[in-house]
Order: C-alpha cells, then sequence, then structure tokens
C-alpha cells in the first residue's frame, strides 16, 4: 500500500467514517428539529412506539428533542476534533515538505556552482515551480473551506436548531 502524500490528505476525505455518520445523525436531527421549532409541526402520536402526546407533553417533548440533539452534537464534536487534528497535522507535513525541497534545491544549485545550464531544464524547472506555487497557493483555501463546510456548518445547524426548540419550548 502506497503511502498518502499530505497534499493527498488536505484535498482528501477530512472526515472518517465514524465522524461521517455522527455528522449525518447530528444534521437529521437538526433538520427535525428545525422543522418542529419553526414550522410548529409538533407530532401528537408516534404510531411505531405507540406514544401519544398530549398538549402538556409538547414542552417536554422539545426538551427531550433539545437534549438528543444536544448529545449528537457533542458526540459530532469528540469525533470531529480528532480528524480535524488529523488534517492539520497533514497541513504541516506539506508545509515542512515543501520547505525541506526548497532549501534542499537551494544546497544542491549552491554545491553546483550554477543554475539550470540547459535552456530545456530551465523551461522544465520553471514549469514545475509554476505548478507546485499553483498547488501550494490552492491546497489551503481549498481544504479550509471544505473543513468549515464538513465540520464548521453542521455544529452551526445544530447549536442553531438547539437555540431554536429551547426558545419554542421556553414560550
Amino acid at each position: 500500500m502506497t503511502e498518502e502524500l499530505p497534499w493527498q490528505k488536505l484535498l482528501g476525505d477530512p472526515m472518517n467514517e465514524v465522524t461521517r455518520k455522527e455528522r449525518r445523525a447530528l444534521l437529521g436531527v437538526s433538520v427535525v428539529s428545525l422543522t418542529i421549532a419553526k414550522a410548529g409541526i409538533l407530532p401528537v402520536k408516534i404510531k411505531s412506539l405507540g406514544i401519544e402526546f398530549s398538549v402538556g407533553d409538547k414542552k417536554t417533548l422539545l426538551f427531550i428533542l433539545a437534549a438528543i440533539l444536544f448529545y449528537f452534537l457533542v458526540t459530532f464534536i469528540v469525533y470531529a476534533v480528532t480528524d480535524v487534528i488529523s488534517w492539520q497535522r497533514s497541513y504541516c507535513e506539506l508545509v515542512d515538505r515543501l520547505a525541506l525541497e526548497e532549501a534542499k534545491r537551494n544546497w544542491e544549485a549552491e554545491q553546483a556552482g550554477a543554475t539550470n545550464v540547459v535552456v530545456d531544464i530551465e523551461a522544465v524547472n520553471t514549469r514545475e515551480e509554476t505548478w507546485k506555487s499553483i498547488l501550494r497557493k490552492a491546497i489551503a483555501p481549498t481544504s479550509v473551506i471544505r473543513a468549515g463546510v464538513e465540520f464548521l456548518l453542521p455544529l452551526a445547524v445544530g447549536v442553531f436548531a438547539i437555540v431554536c426548540l429551547l426558545r419554542v419550548a421556553a414560550r
């Protein structure tokens, strides 16, 4: 099995499967909670469980739903933190690897006592450096945006849903 390069990890999937499942559960419960809180749609009866809610029970149901949502939010945070640490480590590895390659090239050029003597090699090196420069500039923003969408957006939706549920329950 080949080792994944740091830039491949940064542009790859930032979440492991467990974190992705927790995120899915958080977003699912958040959508149900927001629907209940914003649209005022509250189940009166859950046939599959044989549960019926009276008017007084609705407040309790909202608090229970908020507690369940809080559980999924905390669980997602716990799993997501390890994925974010792994993502950040990959970023640092990439920066270190690129800096080491640059230092190595500079040292080799210094030892050789000349820059590129052959014109074709200079053109290849220039294209390679241009590509690496573009890659360096694109990786960080792309991976940060993806991390925001994958990690921060579900957190924001979950917190918003909890706040909405608690406001409706407090009325």
